[in-house]
């Protein structure tokens, strides 16, 4: 528990430091970015008299990963927050980059130290949680009456059921907080998650204020859907090792067996040679003496 404990402690940490950094080095040049966006639609304006709408319709067009509206900023604490965690975590959605050589090159050393962290903590997790479900499932079946050892398979299997009601549940505070409809929020966790990051869906949008309330709603899930996620994965992968050492251990045993068999057919055929041998010489003994 102490181990899992310190893990997670120094990997909020890093993160938290990390969106610090990271919004230290990008939002002035963001700041900069809106500035010349805004006096440069302030030009348009009165060169051209384009409307508001007309500028929504144009914005909606271009298709840029920065939008044109400057307001809020893209690189707020949250959005940075999010950033850091998706290079650890190596989900990468691509909705927010570093535009800067500093967060640049600061970005490379993160994900540098922070991948390998983010590994071990997520087999912490998963290696405890398998081991509570492990413990929790003997003590059902030992009060049930049954001796027999706990599956791995078992357990998988539970894991799995526990980690789709876990997506479900991030699914419906997605369709609370985002409006989205319960599929498109199930597909963006499963996405997350996976690690898959398409950037289709984000947690926030770039173009909205969000509230305490959104920061602490992205908190719980990735803390919910990453350690569902990451025993699901450590179960599986330990249900797999198990059947391939079982595997080694049958194809072990068939050789044994195989190399038994060989040693005792070479044992019975070697008297087999020798007794013919004597018969042949014995006959050619009596045929010599015949003549």
């Amino acid at each position: 528990m102490k181990k899992l404990v310190a893990f997670s402690c120094l990997f909020s940490i890093y993160i938290v430091l990390g969106a610090l950094i990271f919004r230290a080095f990008e939002i002035e040049n963001e700041i900069k970015e809106n500035t010349l966006i805004k006096s440069l639609r302030e030009r348009f304006n009165r060169k051209y008299n384009i409307t508001d709408d007309d500028w929504g319709i144009l914005e909606s067009i271009m298709k840029e990963k920065q939008s044109l509206n400057t307001n809020p900023l893209m690189w707020s604490f949250g959005n940075a927050f999010i950033f850091a965690g998706s290079v650890v975590t190596t989900v990468g959605y691509g909705n927010i980059v570093p535009r800067t050589t500093n967060g640049r090159l600061f970005c490379i050393f993160y994900a540098f130290f922070g991948i390998p962290l983010t590994c071990l903590t997520l087999k912490t997790i998963g290696e405890k949680l398998r081991d509570l479900m492990t413990s929790l499932i003997h003590s059902v079946k030992r009060r049930l009456g049954s001796t027999q050892r706990v599956r791995n398979g078992i357990v998988c299997t539970i894991n799995i059921f526990l980690w789709i009601i876990t997506l479900l549940f991030l699914s419906l505070l997605a369709h609370w907080r985002r409006g989205w409809t319960i599929f498109e929020g199930f597909y963006f966790c499963f996405i997350t998650f996976s690690t898959i990051g398409f950037g289709d869906f984000v947690a926030f949008d770039d173009n909205e204020a969000n509230t305490f309330t959104d920061y602490m709603v992205v908190i719980v899930g990735v803390v919910l859907g990453f350690a569902a996620m990451s025993t699901v994965l450590f179960s599986c992968s330990s249900m797999m090792e198990n059947k391939s050492k079982e595997t080694s251990q049958l194809a072990q045993k068939f050789h044994d067996v195989k190399k038994r068999l060989k040693l005792r057919g070479t044992a019975v055929v070697k008297p087999l040679k020798h007794r013919h041998q004597n018969e042949t010489g014995k006959s050619e003994m009596t045929n010599r003496r015949d003549q």
